[in-house]
Formats: C-alpha cells, structure tokens, sequence
C-alpha cells in the first residue's frame, strides 16, 4: 500500500478516540486532523457482522482519502456494536474495508494499527512516598508488555516518576480518576485519607466509577479491576465496595474492587519486599485473587488473601495498632540503654534474639546508626509520619469499639502521636 498522506485527515474505529491519544503519539494521531468514525450498520450479516440497530449512517466528503484503524480499538468496535466476540486480523482488515466502502470515503491507503488496548493498560493513581515507589517497581517487573498511565494531584511527583522510570516501559500522565478509568482494565490507587479515595473513586465528574460506566458500554474492556492499597477505614472501603458492585450491576463488564492495603513501610515500597494483605470479593475469589496476586509480586514478597472486602484492611488496621504501640514501647526502652550509657547497637542485638525482639528493634530502629538505610540513620527523613500514627491508632481503637473488643494501651500513645 502506498504511505499514508499526512496533510489528509485519519480516521479511527468508534469509541478510539479518547483512548487513542493516550497511546499513540502526536504523529501518529494528530489531534488537529483526527476524526472518529461512528458506528457503521450493514445490511447484511456477511462474515458474521451484525449491524446495531442504533448506529447511525454518516457519508465523508470524498476528499476526506485516508483512514488509520488502530487495530485494537476496531477489534473493540466489532465486538461491541456487531455482536462479535473475537475475529482474526484477517477479518478485522476486510471489515475496515467495507467500513470504508460504506462510509463512502476513497480510500487512498490505510492500516491496521498494532497498539495498546485497555487490556494491556494499567493505571496508577497516587505517587507518594509509597506509591512512587510501588509503582517504580511494578514497571520495572512487567516493562514493555504493558502501557501505564499514572494520575497525581502533585507535579513535580509525575515529573520525579517519569524521570525513574524513563526507558523502562510506556507511561503516560492522565487527569483524574476518571481518565484513568476508560483506558485501563486495572487501577491501582495508593492514596493518603479516606477523603481521597471517596473522591477518586465516587466523584461523578472525575472519579474511577463514572469512568468505568463510560468505557463499558464501548467494551474498554470486558474486564476492570479496582485496587486499593492505602490504609482506608473499613468503612470507606465497604462503602467503595457497595458503590462498585452497584455499578457493576448495571455495566455489560465485570468490575472487581478489591483492598489490598500493604505493611513494611516505606522500605519495603522501595526494594519491593511489601506484604499485601488482599480482600476479594467472595464470589470472584477464584478467578480474581490471582490476577491480583501477579500484578502484586512485582511490588512485594507477601501476599496473602484474607477473606471478602475490607477484611484485608481489618488486617491492616489491626496490625498497625500492635505496631505503633510497640513503637513507643522499643523507643522507650532503647532511649533507657542510651541514658544507661550501653551501646544502642549492641542493645538491640540482643533484644533481637530474646523475648523483646519486635518489628522496631530488628528493621527499623529509631536509634541513628544501628541500621542503615532506615529513616533513624537518615535524618529521620522517609519514616512513617507522626501523624499517621495517630491516625493508625485511632482506626485500631474504633475497629476494637465497632465489635466490642476492649482495649487499654491505646490511648497514652495516641496522646503521644498527636503531641506537637
């Protein structure tokens, strides 16, 4: 065929054209000069082609000569409005052809587009101090085999991720939840405060649910899963969950929301050794755990399923309350050693192969010096926030008051966090 004409304008298959920009460069698809053809009915059902009713019947210019069919996105349009799950390349070229024909356009060349589709897509939303990280990580596991897309209230965090992870794989920045949601069949999000995540997920204009009712209908794609991984009160991720499975409910898809909040900090979200504590929908247990569990072992080295939603952040919140309550604990006893005159480094070694040994003591101890690479020996810069800890403790306290279980430690050191 000869080469496309590049001052004519490029057509692409129904329903292209707000993903398309997200995959293709601006050569390629030229903002100025493209034009979205709608959906085309055929009056009969040669090579399995059924015409949707609804499509309405349009006729270009004869001057308008060239046409580009991204491939996966002509592949979207067949199964969506012609009722037809999967075809070859083969058909997918003869059906661009009659395409073509019937839109009365003189074809001067065109082609079949090898790109990314929304099942090859992955989005990421939040790129803090986890989520950087996270997300460094898992582009560096699955590289070119898949397209990224990352979303950040912050621009310099997009700019200091695109830095990292330039030459490892494709990523593009898009706005919001709701971007993120129509071009991607899986959305991770790693966000600070319940706050945050009910308006990146349930927000009508710009949130990840309105963006999947959107993509749905135009098969981008048949699959979505919804991951979230931030410390979330269980009430936040139950009211998620509920807003999902309504949606999914109305949708010709099958849309998946599943918790999955992580443990070792910050440390561990930069060498990729996390634990992810992940609660699925009972129901889709079977098929959706291990598509979660693959996409997880690219950012951790433990991954365990804990029953339905939320109670992988019941896990969470109960673990974090054992941990910043011994937190307090170790650092008053270390600061007891130090006042004593002993040697901190030589104190906790001993702690660590006797009855005190806990998670502060062994992998992040507060002394400066004991451990490298831990935010004590680093200016206490990176560390899980003071703030957080409040916070962390406080969603232990009112988990323990929700199912009637006492507790007696919590409030000194709640105290403590929130002290100035």
């Amino acid at each position: 065929m000869p080469g496309l004409n590049m001052s004519s304008p490029v057509y692409v298959a129904s329903s292209a054209l707000d993903a398309g920009h997200l995959t293709l460069p601006d050569d390629e698809l030229p903002a100025s000069r493209t034009v979205e053809l709608p959906a085309v009915p055929f009056a009969t059902k040669e090579d399995g082609y059924d015409a949707a009713p609804h499509a309405p019947k349009h006729t270009y210019e004869p001057s308008e000569t060239v046409a580009t069919l991204p491939r996966s996105f002509l592949m979207r349009s067949i199964r969506v409005h012609f009722g037809v799950a999967k075809k070859t390349l083969d058909r997918a070229e003869k059906f661009a052809e009659k395409m073509m024909v019937n839109e009365g356009i003189e074809v001067e060349s065109y082609r079949i587009i090898n790109m990314s589709s929304a099942a090859d897509t992955i989005a990421f939303i939040g790129l803090g101090v986890m989520g950087n990280p996270m997300a460094v990580n898992l582009v560096k596991g699955l590289g070119s085999s898949k397209s990224f897309l990352v979303v950040d209230v912050k621009q310099e965090a997009l700019n200091e991720f695109q830095d990292e992870v330039k030459g490892l794989g494709k990523v593009l920045v898009v706005q919001n939840g709701y971007e993120a949601a129509k071009a991607a069949d899986t959305v991770i999000t790693m966000l600070p405060t319940d706050t945050a995540v009910e308006a990146v997920y349930l927000d009508r204009n710009t949130g990840i649910l309105a963006g999947t009712a959107v993509a749905a209908p135009h098969g981008n794609p048949a699959k979505k899963l919804l991951i979230e991984c931030g410390t979330i009160e269980t009430a936040t991720i139950n009211k998620i969950a509920k807003a999902a499975e309504e949606a999914s409910s109305k949708l010709p898809c099958t849309l998946s929301f599943v918790d999955a909040p992580v443990s070792s900090g910050p440390m561990g979200a930069i060498d990729g050794s996390l634990t992810f504590i992940v609660g699925v929908p009972q129901a889709k247990s079977v098929k959706v755990f291990p598509q979660v569990e693959a996409l997880l072992n690219h950012m951790g080295k433990s991954i365990f399923q804990c029953c339905d939603v939320g109670a992988g952040t019941a896990f969470k919140i109960i673990n974090n309350y054992l941990s910043a309550i011994t937190s307090v604990a170790a650092a008053e006893a270390l600061n007891i050693g130090v006042k004593s005159g002993l040697d901190p480094k030589l104190l906790s070694d001993v702690i660590n192969v006797s009855g005190g040994q806990c998670w502060v003591t062994s992998k992040a101890n507060p002394v400066p010096g004991v451990r490298p690479n831990v935010p004590s020996s680093n200016g206490y810069v990176g560390g899980f926030r003071i703030e957080l800890c409040e916070k962390v403790l406080q969603m232990g306290s009112m988990l323990a008051e929700d199912v009637g279980a006492k507790t007696v430690l919590d409030g000194r050191p709640r105290r403590l966090f929130r002290r100035p």
